[in-house]
């Protein structure tokens, strides 16, 4: 089984409270925990930090490791729902970004990380896994909604577009020449360091990276519209040299500017023969 689950509620009398390195798991098999608060208060520590664990609040934590969660002395009751994940590959996967990010956070009901939680919930309980591989498949689902959601939760879409926009705009105007990140921090009134450490926690990416991506971008575009040479985009699109276009191109899109011109010819070929075709049959 790589799913444990529970719906409990701990009063004031009972003292509860666990320690994530007093538990009886192993350190070669390690698993994740994690918590959603339904009604009631909780406490949460990881280290020196500490959280109240409120009604729509969530935490996950690896154990073994430093942390606790107990029912605080002025809380009449705790009620939350828990899983325990068993899965080695996704403990492994997951305990990087919880060094990252605060273990704690916020849950709204109707959000696709709860809604992934109470399928495997459901799944468990209920005994809706016909086999092993349907029980792995929903776990897979949940960790691919989780990290979507706390890498959302470090980075809000309004504030990373409106940057990443504002670093298009620049690099666009000066497509064919060199671009400093100092030129993007002097635009955005900060210095090199500042802004770049701004951009990577706003981002999640570096700037020199996006920087990067815009160019291949407009290349691969130029590639698939134009018929200009790939030592004319290369220069055209900021690159040095056709060799490092060619290098950066195969990192990004797994083949040379010539193959990916090859096969986006050949896509476009056939579709103009479908429209064609349709066009026909239409008259």
């Amino acid at each position: 089984m790589a799913i444990g689950w529970g719906l409990e509620t701990r009063a004031r009398e009972e003292r509860y409270a666990q320690d994530g390195l007093k538990r009886n798991v192993s350190r070669n098999h390690p698993i994740l925990i994690f918590k959603y608060t339904l009604e009631g208060l909780g406490a949460f520590a990881f280290g020196e930090k500490h959280w109240r664990l409120h009604p729509g609040q969530a935490f996950l934590a690896m154990t073994p490791s430093p942390y606790r969660y107990w029912l605080p002395k002025r809380s009449p009751f705790w009620r939350f729902l828990w899983l325990s994940i068993h899965h080695r590959y996704i403990v492994e996967r997951v305990w990087p970004s919880l060094l990252k990010t605060p273990p704690v956070f916020n849950l709204p009901e109707d959000s696709p990380l709860m809604r992934a939680s109470l399928a495997l919930l459901d799944g468990v309980l209920l005994g809706r896994f016909p086999d092993m591989h349907a029980r792995e498949e929903s776990l897979f689902r949940w960790l691919c909604v989780y990290e979507r959601t706390r890498d959302q939760q470090r980075h809000p879409a309004g504030r990373r577009e409106e940057l990443l926009e504002a670093v298009r705009r620049t690099v666009m105007r000066r497509l064919s020449r060199p671009i400093d990140v100092s030129v993007l921090a002097a635009s955005h009134g900060l210095s090199r360091t500042h802004f770049s450490h701004h951009f990577r926690r706003t981002t999640g990416r570096t700037p020199a990276a996006w920087v990067t991506q815009l160019r291949a971008s407009e290349a691969e575009r130029r590639l698939r519209e134009t018929a200009e040479s790939a030592r004319s985009i290369a220069a055209r699109c900021g690159f040095g040299s056709p060799t490092q276009f060619g290098r950066v191109f195969r990192r990004l899109y797994h083949m040379t500017p010539a193959a990916y011109r090859a096969v986006a010819g050949a896509s476009a070929k056939r579709g103009t023969n479908k429209a064609a075709a349709a066009s026909k049959i239409a008259t």
